[in-house]
């Protein structure tokens, strides 16, 4: 017989053998895939038919040579079962694993799991554990499971065989796309299965790293026992339930999130809370008034979204906080909406009035998992798709200031913060955080930030956004983060980052940039980007370009006043008075802020473009506040003339725009980095000039 991996013997018997045990697998057992099936959760008779937003979950049969047992894979271990990196007969090491009460049936959970290796054939002759357990009563473990006699085959092995997946996985599904290492196309792998590629871009060990949430309590004298939720007295609004550790009960009834279906109308379990959104208001369908909250809560299994709503969001909202660890029970379910909803579960929860909660502490909350951040190096951002929502840690670069912008899509006046990161995969990429997030971030160049459930944009070529779910942490204490830290103190401070071109190519940029310029990025000439054709496409185009102001026109608008609040325009009503309409508040004097036009030009042409308030003060070389006061006085003059001939590296935006009933293009420059002091800028200037003139000889 041909030499095959060693199994965990007696791994099945131990896990299935004790009723009163919720610990699936214990980390480390080897045990081998044996049968894989796609399964949908039951459905009773009469029952509407699947959503066909509806995932397929998958059944996988796990065999320790001597015992074979039906689990249920989840999360992470979900991917390579739809990568294909997971098949018929793989071998594998269990990573985290748990136990999930269904319908009266304990099924083993298999949460995360390594491959060991792809063997060709079934090893030993196992014996399914519900054939000879099928009330799922304890037995004595065989005392050789290695040499059980009889074929035992599994129910659905001879004709259920492993059929390549037709659709992906919930996580694909909600997320729009998924992770997809360069080496491989079809699903997010997790971090451990990422590894190799990842250095093939660094040296540096893929991040897997558990983050100690912020709030998190995980000890304590135990739980609140008897503390109420509810208002004054115990009683849950509406349904009548009581709050506490006494409605509530110990773990015995406890099962996993990834187990729970539409069908089952009681449940219970138990997650760390990873994040909670804000009280938000909206209309109803009648035009009453109504509001909302949500909040994520993870298990070992995945993760899911709860929404509450009016009276029940009342009740609950005091009562949740971010990092601390529940018990959750009953509630609606209904199939994810993937346009607002970024976890892993194929469903969402609608909280009701017989939705309970139950705060825990000390070894019950530590039991709990911490919220984990896998990650993803800047380098490998483009093999996410786009609208794709994954895990970051870098070192912030720069902080930006908190500005406006209206949406076009709601034209709703929206508040934003960007700030750049950089990795030890060389790369920097542009964070942009949104609403209260942005007002009260307090973070410093220099710290470590990790963020949990980030949107990767195509703007600039990659682009990072939080979401009302993402997790942002400061500092985290974890080795991943200090390993991050000390690489950047000792090596990474001051160094030339690569970022990404509107294709996702890289290219260095000067420290302190964040958005898609440097030394190694393609520089386009003026003259191909002053084509027609150029950046007449539905979406904008980007480009890097090394260029001089030859002129900048002062006749038109060069700057604007504008409101130090809400950077709207401001109207003179008086002396000394300034009305901003949007505030409706009186400013003694406005706040300058340029908006103009300047001529640029390269070796190989010129090409007018629009500058705004961030990128003036660089390319100008002071603020608005400063020029306007002297406009028209040879002090202006003075500082107009010094702007010009300086050279700089800019990015630029090329997007078609309508005026007059014409469509033309407008190339506005998103960011500038001086160039004075870099020979290296002049000497590509001189070599294009140089090209351009051969191809007339």
């Amino acid at each position: 017989m041909a030499d095959h991996p060693q199994l965990t013997a007696g791994a099945v018997a131990r896990v299935m053998g004790n009723p009163d045990s919720k610990i699936g697998f214990h980390e480390g057992d080897v045990v081998q895939v044996i049968n894989i099936k796609p399964v949908n959760p039951a459905r009773p008779p009469g029952a509407a038919p699947a959503p066909s937003t509806e995932s397929p979950r998958w059944r996988v049969t796990l065999s320790d040579g001597g015992h074979s047992v039906n689990c249920l894979a989840s999360g992470p271990f979900s991917e390579p079962i739809v990568a294909r990196s997971v098949e018929k007969n793989t071998v594998v090491r269990i990573r985290t694993s748990m136990i999930s009460e269904i319908s009266g049936r304990r099924i083993p959970v298999i949460v995360n799991a390594d491959v060991v290796t792809k063997f060709g054939a079934k090893i030993g002759a196992p014996t399914a554990w519900e054939s000879l357990h099928p009330a799922g009563a304890p037995a004595a473990p065989h005392s050789d499971p290695m040499s059980a006699g009889g074929e035992g085959q599994h129910p659905q092995q001879q004709h259920n065989a492993y059929q390549p997946p037709q659709q992906q996985n919930a996580y694909n599904q909600q997320q729009q796309s998924a992770y997809q290492p360069p080496q491989q196309q079809n699903a997010y792998q997790p971090p451990q299965q990422q590894q190799q590629s990842y250095q093939q871009h660094q040296p540096y060990q893929a991040p897997g790293s558990t983050y100690q949430a912020p709030g998190a309590n995980t000890s304590g004298s135990g739980g609140y026992a008897g503390a109420s939720y509810g208002g004054p007295s115990s009683a849950s609004t509406g349904g009548g339930a009581q709050w506490g550790a006494s409605a509530m009960g110990d773990d015995s009834d406890v099962v996993a999130i990834a187990s729970l279906t539409p069908y089952k109308n009681v449940w219970k379990v138990r997650g760390r809370v990873t994040n909670k959104g804000d009280m938000r208001t909206y209309n109803g369908k009648n035009g009453q008034p109504g509001k909302l909250f949500s909040f994520t809560i993870m298990d070992e299994s995945t993760d899911v979204r709860v929404t509450c709503f009016n009276e029940v969001a009342d009740r609950l909202y005091p009562s949740v906080t971010q990092g601390r660890v529940y018990h959750l029970s009953n509630g609606k379910l209904k199939p994810a909406n993937a346009r607002y909803n970024s976890t892993q579960c194929n469903y969402e929860i609608t909280a009701d009035n017989e939705t309970h909660m139950e705060e825990l502490q000390g070894d019950a909350a530590a039991r709990a998992p911490q919220i984990q951040v896998n990650a993803v190096p800047f380098a490998d951002l483009p093999a996410v798709q786009v609208n794709g929502v994954c895990d970051v840690m870098g070192v912030i670069e720069e902080v930006g200031e908190v500005s406006t912008i209206v949406s076009k899509a709601s034209q709703r006046e929206m508040t934003k913060r960007e700030i750049t990161l950089v990795d030890q995969s060389m790369y920097a990429v542009r964070l942009t955080l949104w609403g209260s997030t942005a007002q009260s971030a307090q973070m410093q160049p220099g710290q470590v930030l990790g963020v949990k459930g980030v949107r990767v944009g195509d703007f600039g070529g990659r682009s990072l956004s939080a979401l009302n779910s993402s997790v942002l942490m400061v500092n985290p204490d974890t080795p991943d983060a200090h390993a991050l830290l000390g690489w950047y103190e000792s090596a990474g401070r001051g160094s030339r980052w690569q970022s990404f071109g509107a294709g996702g190519g890289g290219g260095g940029m000067g420290g302190g940039m964040g958005g898609g310029m440097g030394g190694d990025a393609t520089i386009l000439p003026l003259a191909q980007a002053a084509d027609p054709q150029f950046g007449t496409g539905e979406k904008p185009e980007y480009y890097t370009a090394e260029v001089v102001i030859t002129h900048i026109r002062s006749t038109g608008t060069l700057a604007y006043p504008a409101c130090s609040t809400c950077a709207k325009k401001v109207v003179e009503t008086g002396p000394g008075s300034w009305r901003c309409d949007k505030c409706n508040e009186d400013r003694d004097a406005p706040d300058y802020r340029y908006v103009a036009t300047v001529c640029v030009a390269d070796a190989s042409g010129q090409l007018w473009m629009q500058l705004f308030n961030d990128v003036g003060k660089v390319m100008i070389g002071c603020d608005a506040n400063q020029l306007m006061p002297v406009m028209g006085m040879p002090e202006g003059q003075e500082i107009l003339e010094d702007a010009v001939y300086r050279p700089f590296r800019v990015r630029v935006r090329a997007k078609p725009e309508v005026f007059n009933d014409e469509s033309r293009v407008r190339h506005s420059i998103m960011e500038a980095t001086p160039l004075a002091g870099e020979p290296a800028a002049m000497i590509q200037a001189a070599r294009a000039a140089r090209d351009l003139i051969a191809e007339y000889n």
